[in-house]
């Protein structure tokens, strides 16, 4: 359940929320970007285990999980770069 909550808020923070000005910052940094998701990923997903869930294994319940939303998120990230560059019009 904590996967998929996190899963959601990420398409509606990414698609509903976001604005020109942050797109713009992960354009010049996606490493950062990408960074900063795995950290926080990585800090919710751990303190969600260790409060709620310390019988099932870490890496399973946090590691596992934790790589595949930063991965598919940089999937996702560089889909849309590839995306509004290609339909950006021409500046000639």
């Amino acid at each position: 359940m904590l996967l998929l909550s996190l899963i959601i808020a990420h398409l509606i923070a990414d698609f509903y929320l976001q604005t020109d000005r942050m797109v713009e910052a992960k354009l010049r940094s996606l490493k950062k970007h990408i960074l900063h998701h795995l950290m926080v990923n990585t800090l919710v997903l751990g303190a969600g285990w260790s409060l709620f869930n310390q019988e099932n294994d870490p890496v399973m319940a946090v590691i596992w999980p934790v790589l595949f939303i930063t991965f598919t998120h940089l999937i996702i990230d560089l889909l849309k770069i590839n995306n509004s560059i290609s339909c950006a019009p021409d500046r000639a």
